[in-house]
C-alpha cells in the first residue's frame, strides 16, 4: 500500500487549501446570514428558516449512509492504487444517490402543498422550489464532501462553494442596494442557479481526476454487501439522530409559535451555526475525518484514535465556552448589530442555542468513533433508545417556553456521547474521567467570566458593552491558561 498521496505533507498541503477556502466561505456564509436576516421580511424568513431545515433533514435520509462508506473506502483505495475499484465505487455510490435525492425531489414537488400546510406557512411558489434545491445540494454534497474532501482536493471543493456563496450573496446586494423588498422565490431561484454551477464545475474536476487514475494492477472486487451493511447501519443511527436534532426543533417550533417567534427562534440558531462553522472540529472536520481515518489504518490503534479526538474536542470546547461567555452577557447587543436591529431580544435564544452546539460538538467525533472500531450497531441502539425524547421535544416546543425544546436536545446529546464513549472505549473508566476533568475546567473558567461580564454591564453604565464583553472575554482567557485546559505537549498526538 503507498501512503505517498496522503502524506504528511500531502495533509498540510490539503489542510493549507482547505483553511483558505473554509475560511472564505464561512466568511461569505456569514455575509449571506446577515444579509438574508435583513432584506427578507419576518414571515418570508421564518418560511425560509423552515424550509431549509426540512432540506437538511431529507438531505441526511437521502445520503443513506454512504458518507461512512466513502470516509474510508475512497483513501484507502486511492492509498492502495485501485483506480478502476475507486471509480466503480463512486460511479456506485453517486448511482444511489441520484435515485434517491431525485425520489425525494419528486415527493417534495408533488407534496408542496401539504408541505406548507404541515409547516404552517403561507402558499409560496419558493415552497416547490425547493424540490430542485434538495436534489441539486445532495449531489453538490456527495461531490463536495464524500469525493473530493477524501482524495484530498479541498481547494476544489471550497472553489465550488464559493462560487455557489458569492454569487447568492452578489445577487441580494443587487437586489436590496434600492430599497426594494427581496421576495423569498427570487432568493431560492437564485440559490438553485448557482448550486447547478458549481455542482456542474466541481463534478467535472472530479470526473477528470478520476480518468486519470492508473488502472488497477490487480482488480479488487469490491464488497458491496459490507458497504450496504455498514451504510444502512450508518443510517439508521443518523435517524434517529435527525428526529432530535435542530432542524426538528425550529420546524416543531415554528409550526406552534407562529412565524415572528419561529424567525426569532431561528435567527438565533443560524447564529449559533455561524459559530459552530467556525469551531475546529466542524470547520475543518471533512479533512479531520480523512486524516484520523488513514492514520487508523496504518496503525490500528483505537488508544491513539481517541487521544486526537479528545484533545481536538477540547480544543473546539475552548473557543465554544468563550462564545457562551460573550452571549451570556451580550447576546442581545450582538443579535441586534447582525440583524440590524430586526432581532434585538435573541440573546436568551442565542446561549440556549450554543449550549446545544456544546452539547453537539462531541456528536460526529463519536460517530466516527464508534464506526470505525466497528461499533456501528451501538449507534443506532443508542439513537432509537433516545426516540421517546421526541415527544417531550415536541410538548416543550408548543409551550409557552418553546426554548425549553433546546435544552432537551443539549441533554439528549450529551447522554448520546457518553454512551457511545462507554461503549467504543475500554471498561477502565479512564476516558470518562479524563472528559469530567475538562468539562469541569471549562465550567470554572466561564462561569466566573461570564459573571464578570453581567456584573461590568450593569454596574459600568460609562463602558461600551463590547468593553464589557472584551473584560469579560480576557478574563475567561487568563482563567483558562492558569487551568492548562490545553497543553502543547499533548499535540505531538497528531504527528505519531
Amino acid at each position: 500500500m503507498s501512503t505517498r498521496h496522503y502524506s504528511g505533507s500531502r495533509f498540510r498541503a490539503a489542510l493549507l487549501h482547505y483553511v483558505l477556502g473554509r475560511g472564505l466561505n464561512a466568511l461569505l456564509a456569514i455575509g449571506l446570514f446577515v444579509a438574508l436576516a435583513r432584506v427578507l421580511p419576518v414571515a418570508s424568513y421564518a418560511s425560509y428558516v423552515a424550509l431549509w431545515a426540512l432540506t437538511e433533514l431529507l438531505l441526511a435520509v437521502g445520503n443513506l449512509g454512504t458518507e461512512w462508506v466513502t470516509a474510508g473506502e475512497v483513501p484507502r483505495l486511492r492509498q492502495a492504487q485501485q483506480g478502476g475499484a475507486l471509480r466503480r465505487l463512486v460511479a456506485g455510490v453517486f448511482a444511489v444517490q441520484i435515485c434517491s435525492f431525485g425520489l425525494l425531489a419528486l415527493l417534495w414537488s408533488m407534496l408542496d402543498r401539504l408541505l406548507a400546510g404541515a409547516l404552517g406557512l403561507a402558499a409560496d411558489p419558493a415552497i416547490g422550489l425547493f424540490a430542485a434545491t434538495l436534489f441539486i445540494e445532495g449531489i453538490s454534497r456527495s461531490v463536495r464532501d464524500q469525493m473530493l474532501n477524501s482524495l484530498l482536493l479541498q481547494w476544489v471543493s471550497q472553489a465550488g462553494q464559493a462560487l455557489r456563496n458569492g454569487a447568492v450573496l452578489v445577487f441580494l446586494f443587487m437586489s436590496a442596494r434600492d430599497g426594494t423588498t427581496v421576495q423569498l422565490v427570487d432568493v431560492v431561484w437564485c440559490e438553485v442557479l448557482a448550486a447547478l454551477a458549481a455542482l456542474i464545475c466541481s463534478g467535472a474536476y472530479l470526473a477528470w481526476v478520476l480518468t486519470r487514475l492508473p488502472a488497477d494492477t490487480e482488480a479488487e472486487r469490491l464488497p458491496w454487501a459490507a458497504f450496504a451493511r455498514r451504510a444502512l447501519l450508518a443510517w439508521l443511527g443518523g435517524l434517529g439522530a435527525l428526529l432530535l436534532s435542530a432542524q426538528t426543533a425550529l420546524i416543531l417550533i415554528g409550526r406552534a409559535a407562529g412565524p415572528d417567534v419561529g424567525a426569532a427562534v431561528g435567527f438565533a440558531r443560524n447564529l449559533a451555526e455561524q459559530v459552530r462553522r467556525f469551531m475546529p472540529i466542524e470547520f475543518g472536520f471533512a479533512i479531520f475525518r480523512t486524516f484520523l481515518l488513514s492514520r487508523f489504518a496504518l496503525d490500528k490503534s483505537g488508544q491513539k484514535l481517541w487521544q486526537r479526538m479528545r484533545l481536538a474536542w477540547r480544543v473546539n470546547a475552548v473557543l465554544l465556552v468563550g462564545a457562551l461567555v460573550l452571549a451570556a452577557g451580550f447576546g442581545d447587543e450582538i443579535g441586534a448589530v447582525v440583524s440590524g436591529g430586526r432581532y434585538e431580544s435573541a440573546g436568551q435564544a442565542l446561549v440556549f442555542w450554543l449550549l446545544w452546539v456544546l452539547a453537539w460538538s462531541r456528536h460526529r467525533l463519536v460517530d466516527t468513533l464508534a464506526h470505525t472500531v466497528g461499533q456501528s450497531k451501538i449507534v443506532v441502539l443508542t439513537s432509537a433508545a433516545l426516540l421517546p425524547a421526541l415527544a417531550l421535544l415536541a410538548w416543550t416546543a408548543g409551550s409557552g417556553l418553546p426554548l425549553l425544546a433546546v435544552a432537551v436536545l443539549a441533554v439528549a446529546e450529551l447522554v448520546y456521547a457518553v454512551v457511545i464513549v462507554r461503549a467504543s472505549l475500554p471498561r477502565d473508566g479512564e476516558p470518562q474521567r479524563l472528559l469530567r476533568a475538562d468539562w469541569v475546567k471549562l465550567a470554572v473558567a466561564g462561569i466566573p467570566a461570564a459573571v464578570v461580564g453581567l456584573l461590568s454591564k450593569a454596574h459600568l453604565p460609562q463602558l461600551p458593552w463590547w468593553g464589557s464583553a472584551t473584560l469579560a472575554g480576557l478574563l475567561y482567557v487568563s482563567i483558562a491558561a492558569g487551568l492548562r485546559v490545553l497543553r502543547v505537549n499533548e499535540f505531538k498526538v497528531f504527528s505519531e
